[in-house]
């Protein structure tokens, strides 16, 4: 949605394409290897009308090396873990456009309490506060 929504923007995708890398124990719930069920391929062919996108299959924030130099305006994050929240937070922030916008997915859903403990945590000494959206999400809006 996001792709068509603006083509002319690139549109970075990141997946490990082999599920959920390892979880935190006594904070996740999902384990490694949860959703492994989705391939490279299929997603490609289901995103074949989308020129714009741009894969990048693995763990992250190891596949991130092509993006280390951009700068953001919108950041969708929806990856259930802890960790892994908390490395898309430290790799995304500081590459932040004034006013850009991180949006995460399951910030209060009880089975990923580790989105929401990252985001706290990582919020302690930012002058951002997390704005709930809708149900199951907030934002960030950078300054």
């Amino acid at each position: 949605m996001i792709a068509k929504a603006c083509p002319g923007k690139s549109v970075h995708l990141f997946d490990t394409f082999s599920g959920m890398p390892a979880e935190t124990r006594g904070i996740d719930f999902h384990k490694k290897g949860d959703f492994a069920d989705t391939s490279l391929d299929s997603v490609k062919t289901f995103l074949n009308d989308c020129s714009s996108v741009i894969f990048h299959p693995g763990f992250f924030p190891d596949t991130a090396a092509a993006i280390k130099d951009k700068k953001f305006c919108l950041v969708y994050i929806d990856v259930d873990i802890y960790q892994s929240v908390k490395d898309c937070l430290e790799f995304f922030y500081h590459r932040m456009v004034p006013g850009g916008v991180m949006l995460f997915d399951d910030y209060e859903w009880k089975d990923c309490p580790g989105v929401k403990k990252a985001i706290v945590e990582f919020l302690t000494n930012k002058p951002e506060t997390s704005v709930i959206t809708t149900r199951y999400q907030c934002v960030l809006i950078k300054t």
